[in-house]
Formats: C-alpha cells, sequence, structure tokens
C-alpha cells in the first residue's frame, strides 16, 4: 500500500479504437476512486456526527450501485441492455444527499446523487459533482462498436501469424512443469484459473475493494495533517483494514500532540511504517522518517519530536548537493543513475559525489568516458557492496554496480557493458510493445479495469508474456466463461508455484503458469 502526495490522476487515452473501447472499466474504477476518497467519512471527522453518517451511507450505497449487473455490463463493453435497470431492480436505489468540500475555499458544498438512474448518467453526474473539488475527469469512452468481431477476428489471425507469441504448449497442457498426477489437489487445482474465477465470492472482493479505499483516505487525512510528502505502508505486508487502524492511530496522535511538534509542517519528509529496527528513524539522506506500527504513541512522538527546521534544512542542503552531483556525473558518463533497494541513501550519496569529483581529474580525450557521449544513455543501478561484487547486465538492460566499486572500475564496467545493455533494451522494448497490445486486447474483450505483473522479480517479461497468450489464444467457451466471471475486476500476474488467489485490493491473482 503506497499513498504519495497526488489524489487525482490523469489517465493518458490512446488515439487507437481498441485503447478507446478499453478505457469503460478503467473509467468506472477511476471515478469511484475518486469520488469515495472525496465523499469518505474520515474527512469529515471535524464535521458532525450527523454529516459523518450520511457520507458513510452514500460511499456503502455508491459501492454497491457500482456492483450491480449494469454497471457490470457497462465495464464488460456489453452491447445488451447497457446501463438500464429492470423494474424489478429499480426500486431498491434512491437519492441521496452528501457534502464535498470547494476546491478554492475548503467549504462543504451539499450535492445530491440519484443512484436509480441508468449507468451512463449516474457516471456523468458523478463528474459533474466532484468537478467543484477541482477534479480534472477523463474523457468519457466511446461506445462499443455493434460487432467487434471484424477487428477481433484480425486481431487474432494476426496473432496467430506471431510465432513469438505462440506458446509452445497450450493453456492446459498437462505436460507444462511436468506435473505428477498423483498430487493434484497440491498444485493443478491451485492453478486452475477457471475453477477459481467461476468460485468467485464477490462480495469478498467488493468488501476488498472498500477497504483499500478505507486505507487510502486514513493515508490521506494522515499526510494532510502532517503534511508528509508520501505515506508508505507496503513494507508491512498488512491487509488495508489493519493498516486503516494504523493510520488512524497516527492520526490520533497528532490530535493529541500536534503543540509538541518542533514544526508545523513535516514536508517534504516521506512517512514509511515498518517493523525494521536496525535502520536510522530519520534519513536526511534519503528524506523519509520511519515509524514502526508496534511502538507506542509517546515513541512515535519520540521520533517525530527529532524533526527541527535544523533538520530540513540539512535535508534540503543534502538533496541540493545530490542533484547537482548526479546532473553532472549523468552528463559526463551519458547515464541514468538510481538508488538500488539493496542500498542505503547515504551510501548512494557518497558515491554520486565521489564520481563527481573524480570527473574533474578524468582527460576525456584519453578515458572511456568520450566512447560513453557516442552511444545511447544506459540506466545503472546502485547496490549496495554486499549484493554484489562485479558489474552485471540486468534482462531489463540496467547496468548493476556496486556502491563500493571504485571510480575507475565503474567507468570501465558501463563501457564494457553499455552495447549488452543497449541490446537487452531494445530486446525488452520489442517484447512490452508486443504485451502491451494483448493487453489492451484483453481488457476490452473481458472488460477488466487493469492488467499488470507483480512488482516482484518472480515474474520476468517473458513469463508475463506467456501468461496473456495463454489466455487470449484460449477456446471460445472458455473466454465466454472468463468475460462473464472477469468484467469489472483486475488482474495481476504473479510468479509460478503460486495458487489463484484475491490481492488485498480485491484483483484477481494468478500464477503466470496457471492450467
Amino acid at each position: 500500500f503506497f499513498f504519495n502526495s497526488s489524489l487525482t490522476s490523469k489517465t493518458k487515452m490512446s488515439k487507437t479504437s481498441v485503447a478507446s473501447i478499453t478505457t469503460r472499466s478503467s473509467y468506472v474504477s477511476h471515478l469511484r476512486r475518486a469520488f469515495l476518497l472525496r465523499a469518505h467519512p474520515d474527512r469529515f471527522r471535524t464535521h458532525s456526527d450527523s454529516i459523518g453518517k450520511g457520507q458513510a451511507v452514500i460511499v456503502q450505497a455508491l459501492a454497491e450501485r457500482l456492483s450491480a449487473p449494469d454497471f457490470n455490463a457497462y465495464s464488460a463493453n456489453s452491447d445488451i441492455s447497457i446501463g438500464r435497470l429492470n423494474d424489478v431492480n429499480k426500486h431498491k436505489w434512491k437519492s441521496y444527499s452528501f457534502y464535498l468540500e470547494e476546491k478554492n475555499h475548503g467549504k462543504l458544498v451539499k450535492h445530491t446523487l440519484d443512484l436509480s438512474d441508468n449507468a451512463e448518467n449516474i457516471l456523468q453526474n458523478i463528474v459533474q459533482t466532484l468537478r467543484s473539488t477541482g477534479f480534472t475527469a477523463i474523457k468519457p469512452p466511446l461506445s462499443p462498436p455493434s460487432s467487434s468481431s471484424s477487428s477481433s477476428s484480425s486481431y487474432h489471425t494476426d496473432l496467430d501469424n506471431n510465432e513469438s507469441l505462440t506458446r509452445e504448449y497450450a493453456p492446459n497442457d498437462t505436460m507444462r512443469g511436468k506435473i505428477n498426477h498423483a498430487f493434484d489437489v497440491n498444485t493443478r487445482q491451485g492453478r486452475d484459473l477457471m475453477h477459481f474465477i467461476t468460485n468467485l465470492n464477490y462480495d469478498e472482493i467488493e468488501q476488498r475493494k472498500s477497504n483499500r479505499i478505507d486505507a487510502s483516505a486514513a493515508a490521506l487525512v494522515a499526510r494532510q495533517l502532517y503534511k508528509f510528502q508520501s505515506i508508505d505502508g507496503t513494507r508491512l505486508g498488512w491487509s488495508s483494514s489493519s493498516l486503516t487502524k494504523c493510520l488512524k492511530m497516527l492520526t490520533k496522535a497528532f490530535d493529541e500532540h500536534y503543540e509538541k511538534f518542533n514544526v508545523k509542517s513535516f514536508y517534504p519528509l516521506r512517512l514509511i511504517l515498518s517493523n525494521d529496527e536496525f535502520h536510522s528513524k530519520l534519513d536526511l539522506y534519503g528524506g523519509t522518517i520511519m515509524l514502526n506500527p508496534g511502538s507506542t504513541q509517546i515513541q512515535w512522538l519520540d521520533t517525530l519530536m527529532i524533526v527541527s527546521d535544523q533538520t530540513l534544512q540539512i535535508l534540503e542542503t543534502n538533496r541540493s548537493n545530490l542533484l547537482r552531483n548526479l546532473d553532472q556525473v549523468q552528463n559526463a558518463l551519458n547515464v541514468k543513475i538510481k538508488k538500488g533497494f539493496s542500498c542505503s541513501s547515504k551510501e548512494y550519496y557518497d558515491l554520486i559525489k565521489t564520481l563527481n569529483d573524480s570527473m574533474m581529474h578524468y582527460n576525456k580525450e584519453e578515458d572511456e568516458i568520450s566512447k560513453a557521449l557516442t552511444l545511447d544513455r544506459v540506466e545503472i543501478v546502485v547496490e549496495t557492496h554486499q549484493a554484489l561484487r562485479r558489474a552485471v547486465v540486468t534482462k531489463k538492460g540496467e547496468i548493476r554496480i556496486s556502491s563500493s566499486m571504485s571510480v575507475k572500475t565503474i567507468i570501465s564496467s558501463i563501457s564494457g557493458l553499455r552495447v549488452a545493455a543497449r541490446k537487452n533494451v531494445q530486446k525488452e522494448g520489442d517484447m512490452m510493445k508486443r504485451t502491451n497490445e494483448i493487453v489492451s486486447m484483453l481488457r476490452y474483450e473481458f472488460g477488466l479495469v487493469k492488467i499488470k505483473k507483480s512488482d516482484l522479480s518472480t515474474v520476468s517479461n517473458e513469463n508475463y508474456l506467456d501468461c496473456l497468450t495463454s489466455i487470449i489464444k484460449s477456446n471460445p467457451e472458455v473466454k465466454r466463461r472468463m468475460k462473464e466471471s472477469l468484467a469489472g475486476q483486475s488482474l495481476q500476474v504473479i510468479g509460478s508455484g503460486h495458487s489463484c488467489h484475491l490481492g488485498d485490493d480485491g484483483s484477481i491473482l494468478i500464477p503466470w503458469d496457471w492450467h
């Protein structure tokens, strides 16, 4: 879970017709999140109880309304009865009154939303309502074509002719991984995608989505009170409901102790919630402050009171020095340098400073630097000395170096590995282009909100492409059942060895080698 300083997001719309059509599910998800974050009762905690209760009612009602069959049909690009409710179901919904904060003055403005209307009108009304808060809405998606068979068939023809996208085995090929059928209960059944999606508990999915919104709202309130640049709770591995409780405790701590703080704003510090007790709580090189959720409010207060105007000034100086040195080194070596996960902010800062100081002693006509300027810029990732001893090229085309390497070794390594890195970048670029084409097609065909692969390194781009290809080349009956189950949902591809399951945010997680 990560919440940064930006509340509204802008979605880039592709110029292609398929990309325009696939935005329907994303459009609904985008407006749902934007509305629920702004109308969430946590944002109105300083107002009367009646307002808070009214906000809770509209949040719950809208969440249920967006799960109704007509919204599922809308997200799935269905041509039948889009945006219509039958007379039997229409009486379940009514008009609700609620409040939103105005953008310029922050005062409360009362609004009304009729949930008995059709899907398209409800979405348009939500957009109009959100405009008062400064919301910049994405363009409404195009209506689906009367028949998608022509575009779908032409795409599949291209896919079938592209040998690089064709799997060496069928999606249900039992030879994949040479499975021992004696252990089907423990292996194949867990990876059986059709069995999993046809037995989905949609109430649980909506509950997890709601919990994620609650956590985002709680993070937003805490961030605005402390004025952190962002709040990051991904290192905890907690559920959204547990993280929400932690963030509300953080808000309560501010209400009780804010007069004791040495600063009125913690910006530009980023708050990290972590159980780590080995690293410094305040990092004036990386710009982070760390709180342990297992600590007491008094222990939190001790950490927060370390921050003063002087420490924030030191942070600004360090950032300014880092950016200046980094800019000079990157231009001199024609590279883009970033900090790796294992490298500390202090190690990264010292290495960039050392590189910049050493650049002055190099004659560009006599060393490897001049050769680098004639080639394309590559990406360098700095890791700690314990992570690796020599420079290596990753499949993504990144050159990983150690913070303990000498300047001469770093420059020669970059020069020697630059060509290999550029080849890998080109290869990855071609693969991602093909992957994005399939993602666009799948989002349109199944009405998916989004498709992504796990952030962990357990899923390579080849695995990701292989998984998507197996889905799009499934037989028509399997696709029909998938569409019924996946419309309006999010799909995430995870590593081999896992079973199909629900993510904390309600996403459907499947192993790349699903059966």
